[in-house]
């Protein structure tokens, strides 16, 4: 992990979003997707998703994964949040991704209390 890291404002309003299910171990807060399509006919796809992780059960659940076709695409930068229970935000550094096969980039933390991972591609 690296030092600590301001909050997006974002994953801010998304943390103090009070979501709990009944006996669920993870609760997503936000799973958004955009895609812009500039003049060239290139696609930019900018994903954030917010995770609260209830328990250890949970910890699958802070991992995020994007998927694309190698030569027409590729991820140009992850980035990834910690915030724990002290309000202390760490952004995750690039031991915490990784590119699993040609086509698939994903990062991930298995700890902590909200996991905010946000790709480009």
């Amino acid at each position: 992990m690296q030092a600590r890291a301001e909050t997006p404002p974002w994953l801010q309003l998304a943390a103090g979003t009070s979501a709990l299910t009944s006996g669920a171990h993870a609760t997503v807060l936000v799973d958004d997707v955009n895609v812009t399509v500039g003049t060239d006919g290139r696609a930019r796809t900018v994903r954030r998703y917010a995770v609260r992780i209830h328990d250890s059960d949970g910890r699958d659940a802070a991992a995020v994964r994007e998927v694309y076709v190698s030569g027409s695409g590729n991820v140009r930068s992850m980035r990834g949040w910690l915030l724990r229970r002290s309000n202390q935000t760490r952004e995750l550094g690039g031991g915490n991704i990784v590119d699993a096969a040609p086509t698939t980039a994903q990062i991930g933390h298995r700890s902590g209390r909200v996991i905010v991972p946000t790709s480009w591609k």
